[in-house]
This record gives structure tokens, sequence and C-alpha cells, in this order.
């Protein structure tokens, strides 16, 4: 029907839970994607979905998907800084305080994250990996490292973290689109046009000199 290869493999995924009780329509509790994606990005959903094993129960609620909002706020937030990193200028060589405990980490992240695939399928482990590797580029770059060492720590975090990511079908956006997506869900009134009319405001009551 898709033109597309159909699915090779079936999983028995846990039930999806509210409250500790069973999600369906007889009791009440039951929210079709349709309804969430009208307050949640669908990165959202899928990051919740993965965040737990298959197997496993999971406990849905706006809270949990609050907290893989701001999970995935975190990637492009660290997306953001590596590529602000990258950017400057490295002639002068500084190695960072962290430097070997960040090389270690990249020298064995294929392997972590392959075993937790090999896992049966142990997604929320593959993405705490994931997230190991964040907290530890982002201490990395805390201390300020310069130089061609330092680009190319930094270049291979970005190229795992974007490879793990694809894997899993999500982080598939720049920064800019992640924030963007959010601010239509946080903020649905402020749109572009919202934002330059009000900078076209204040830059005329500058002109007029009303700084009330």
């Amino acid at each position: 029907f898709t033109g597309k290869p159909f699915v090779r493999y079936w999983v028995h995924n846990g039930f999806i839970t509210v409250d500790k009780e069973k999600m369906s329509k007889s009791l009440g509790n039951f929210f079709t994607i349709k309804e969430i994606l009208n307050k949640f990005d669908a990165e959202v959903i899928r990051f919740f979905l993965l965040s737990t094993h298959y197997r496993s129960p999971i406990e849905f609620s706006d809270e949990q998907l609050r907290e893989s909002e701001v999970s995935i706020d975190r990637y492009y937030t660290t997306a953001a800084r590596i590529s602000d990193f990258l950017s400057q200028d490295h002639s002068k060589e500084k190695a960072g305080p962290d430097e070997k405990a960040l090389a270690d980490l990249l020298a064995r992240f294929r392997d972590k994250f392959g075993e937790a695939m090999d896992d049966d399928f142990n997604t929320a482990l593959a993405i705490g990996s994931i997230f190991e590797l964040i907290r530890v580029v982002n201490k990395y770059l805390d201390g300020k490292p310069s130089g061609g060492k330092a680009v190319e720590a930094a270049s291979k975090s970005w190229d795992l973290l974007r490879e793990a990511g694809g894997v899993l079908n999500i982080f598939r956006r720049t920064p800019e689109e992640w924030s963007r997506a959010l601010m239509s869900f946080k903020c649905p009134d402020i749109t572009e046009e919202f934002i330059e009319t009000k900078i076209k405001e204040r830059r005329n009551a500058r002109e007029r000199k009303d700084w009330a």
C-alpha cells in the first residue's frame, strides 16, 4: 500500500497504563495519538515510547511526556552547542580537563549502544548511552578546550549522536527546527509574523522616543 517493504519483525509491547490501570475505552482513560499530537510534538511521543523497554508496561501521563520533551530539548541544546563550538577559532591548542573521559567513551560508544539494542531491543538502555555521551561532552566543553584534538573530539561526538539517533529515528532535525516546533506548542499565538510586528513596533517607538 505504501510502496515500501512491509515489517520483518513483530513485537508484542507491554500495556500502556494510566494511574497504574490499563488504558482502555471501558475505563474511560483512553487517548488517541491524534489527541496527544494536539499538545505534544510527534518526536516527544516517539521518544516517550522508546524510553521504556517495549515489553514493559509504560505509564502514560502529560508529566511523562513533558519529561521526554525536556530530554529532547537537552539533546538539541547540546547539538547547537557543539555546532557553535566547531565554528569558533581553534588556532590555539588547549586540552580539556575531561579529555580522557570523553575519549574513552567515544571509543566504546558504538559497542555500548549496540549491546543495548542487541539486548532484546533495549531502547531505554540505548537512549541512556546517548545521554551519557551528552553529559560527558557538555562537561568537556565546559572546560573551554581548543585546537585540533578538541575539534576532533567534538566532531566525533556529534557524528555518534546523530548516528545513534538515526537508528532510533529520533533527533533528526536541526536545533532551529526543534525550537520552532516547540514554540508552536508552548506559545501557539507567538508566530514569526507576530514577532516581526513587535520588532517593528519597538523600532518605531524608539524613533519617536516613546520609551514607555
